[in-house]
């Protein structure tokens, strides 16, 4: 049974600092009951205690006190990407859809003014900060869901639980870190996995007048001839203008 280092960090304006760190057990089967323990027991400390740190890292940090930057970084243990509240549904189903073992967990923006989702994915050895900003990005174009929090993509990236944090785990395979990277390294060539920072965007279609290419006969009877496209571009103007279909025939059209 491996598993993953959580750390805790204070919150303040000038950032995070290191509060305290645990190790905690990842079943190989993909039951993430411990973990989800762990962060219960963090959130209750919330609840029930003053100044607990809110900040919490799927990554080890060397030093008692420092301050979430890379170089203090000794191994991240879990993807944790955050997306506006809005996208749970679609955060959800994505996640399904890999099929990897993760965590969903209500939590805070940076600014702690509004939920947040964070989706959590345990990996089975720690990463070093280059190969979890390689995954990060495959996952998040993975997953192509929007509304992706601002740094979410980084090692150093941090969530922020509250008084009121509930943490659900879903079974799966636990994700080989390693092994993805070199899956995947030809695939998502030329991503920029920070667009999913924006909104989604709107899908347009162009509308388009669905005509009947009618047969125009002459006056006399004797010739028939079908609509050109110039024909149907003067009858989509006219429709568009005078609400009727015209009659072709009147303008003088020529018979080849």
């Amino acid at each position: 049974m491996n598993t993953i280092e959580i750390t805790r960090f204070d919150s303040g304006r000038r950032g995070y600092t290191k509060a305290d760190a645990s190790k905690v057990p990842v079943n190989p089967e993909g039951r993430l009951e411990a973990v989800v323990l762990h962060i219960e027991n963090a959130v209750a400390q919330l609840r029930y205690g003053q100044g607990q740190p809110r900040g919490l890292s799927f990554a080890g940090y060397r030093g008692s006190r420092c301050i979430n930057r890379d170089s203090n970084i000794t191994g991240v243990y879990a993807l944790a990407l955050d997306y506006k509240i809005g996208q749970i549904e679609k955060v959800v189903e994505a996640a399904d859809r890999l099929g990897y073992a993760h965590l969903i967990v209500i939590t805070e923006n940076r600014a702690q003014t509004e939920n947040a989702v964070s989706l959590v994915i345990p990996f089975t050895a720690p990463l070093n900060v280059g190969q979890y900003a390689r995954i990060a990005s495959c996952i998040a174009t993975e997953l192509g869901v929007y509304g992706l929090l601002e740094g979410a993509l980084a090692a150093t990236h941090i969530i922020n639980v509250h008084a009121t944090t509930t943490t659900a785990f879903v079974r799966g395979e636990i994700l080989d870190g390693e092994a993805y990277i070199k899956r995947t390294a030809k695939d998502f060539q030329g991503m920029d996995a920070r667009k999913f920072e924006g909104k989604e965007p709107i899908a347009r279609q162009a509308a388009r007048v669905q005509m009947e290419r009618p047969t125009f006969t002459s006056h006399d009877g004797m010739f028939e001839w079908n609509t050109t496209d110039a024909d149907l571009i003067v009858m989509q103007a006219h429709q568009a203008i005078h609400g009727t279909v015209p009659d072709l025939t009147q303008y003088g059209r020529l018979i080849d």
